[in-house]
């Protein structure tokens, strides 16, 4: 980008860690082109020890996309589940039946947003007060309040169930009012299709400098599959 602050490395010697890049300082030939700049690589370059990535030091502040090797997105999905399964764990008990302009406007359902907070652990309660704010979140509780009793929303369905599971893993025993999780345990649901990114080819960014267009040049994707 032009006129671009450069923050030099901080740790010009040796080896260090960006965005989950393990960045080894090694000697280069200079036939080796900089994954960020698309210049040519220097006397020393960093090389990612896991993707295989080259770098000028100038240029490894710049690197923003996490290394593919020791990114795991299931995982990171996982978790992400397992978080708000915890913070919204009571959020059917405040849906409540809707009632006047509400049930005129359709819904089934009226959330109790109020009632909510003031039940979450303060922990929890004031992070909660700034997602309630978010685009995201009302969609998730309109979606609940406009739905179909009488049918059932995967969507809707799976997140509830995960929530069934992590109660039902906090009981203790048989006995104690397990609730059955039906549609998440039954795996012909689910979706194992994989969808990837669309690349596309480098370009110098030396020509794209020369013709002014450099927008595209930092908007692109940075290769770093070391397959490709």
């Amino acid at each position: 980008m032009p006129q671009a602050f450069q923050q030099p490395m901080k740790n010009p010697v040796g080896s260090t860690l960006i965005e989950g890049h393990c960045l080894q300082l090694q000697q280069i030939d200079d036939k080796s082109i900089c994954s960020i700049c698309d210049e040519k690589a220097e006397d020393a370059m960093y090389r990612c020890s896991g993707c295989k990535i080259i770098v000028h030091g100038r240029c490894a502040s710049q690197i923003c996309l996490v290394c593919t090797v020791a990114f795991h997105p299931d995982q990171i999905r996982a978790a992400f589940v397992r978080c708000f399964a915890s913070l919204l764990y009571t959020y059917k008990k405040f849906m409540r039946p809707a009632t006047g302009d509400k049930k005129k406007a359709g819904m089934t359902y009226s959330f109790q947003m109020d009632a909510f907070l003031k039940s979450l652990p303060h922990e929890h309660a004031e992070y909660m007060a700034v997602l309630q704010q978010t685009q995201g979140f009302n969609e998730f509780i309109g979606e609940r309040e406009r739905v179909d009793s009488k049918s059932k929303n995967p969507r809707i369905v799976i997140f509830d169930e995960i929530i069934l599971s992590k109660r039902n893993r906090g009981r203790s025993s048989i006995f104690s009012g397990r609730m059955t999780t039906d549609f998440l345990s039954d795996t012909s649901n689910h979706l194992w299709r994989s969808a990837s990114a669309s690349s596309f080819p480098p370009s110098s960014r030396r020509e794209m400098s020369a013709s002014g267009d450099w927008k595209s040049v930092v908007t692109r994707v940075l290769q770093t599959d070391p397959t490709t």
